[in-house]
C-alpha cells in the first residue's frame, strides 16, 4: 500500500502507461496502517537500520502532519524545515539523507546507539500523538 501511494505521489513512468492508469488509489487507512508497519519498531530497528529507519519516521511523520506523501529524501527534507533548531538530533536526518543519496555506508559507532534511540523515541512520540488526532 505505501509503495503504491508513493509511486502515485510522486513517481513517474520510464515509459507506457501513466502510472494512474495502471496503479489504483490506496485508502488512505491502508496506507497508514502500511507506514505505521514501517516504523512500529523504530526503537529497536533504529542501531541495525538508521538511514532506513530515520527516513521513514520524517516521512511519516510529514503524512500525519500535513497530509504529505513523501519519498525519503523528501520526507527528510519536510523534516529538517519541520522540526526546530533545538531537536539535537536532527543531524542525524541529514546525515541519513547523505547516506542515501550517495550510496555511503552509515558508520555503526557504538557511541551513536543511544541518540539514535533517543531519536526513534522522539519522532514515535510525535508521530504517535498525531494519529491519535
Amino acid at each position: 500500500a505505501a509503495h503504491f501511494t508513493v509511486l502515485r505521489a510522486v513517481g513517474f513512468p520510464l515509459c507506457g502507461k501513466d502510472i494512474f492508469d495502471v496503479f489504483g488509489e490506496v485508502p488512505r487507512e491502508n496506507y497508514l496502517d502500511s507506514i505505521w508497519l514501517d516504523i512500529a519498531q523504530a526503537k529497536e530497528e533504529i542501531v541495525e537500520n538508521p538511514v532506513y529507519v530515520i527516513l521513514n519516521l520524517c516521512r511519516v511523520l510529514a503524512f500525519l502532519k500535513e497530509g504529505l506523501i513523501c519519498s525519503k529524501i523528501q520526507g527528510s527534507i519536510w523534516a529538517l524545515e519541520y522540526l526546530s533548531e533545538d531537536f539535537a538530533e536532527r543531524w542525524l536526518i541529514k546525515r541519513a539523507e547523505e547516506c542515501y543519496r550517495t550510496g555511503k555506508e552509515w558508520r555503526k559507532e557504538e557511541i551513536l546507539h543511544t541518540k539514535l534511540k533517543v531519536f526513534a523515541a522522539a519522532m514515535l512520540k510525535e508521530i504517535c500523538c498525531e494519529k491519535e488526532k
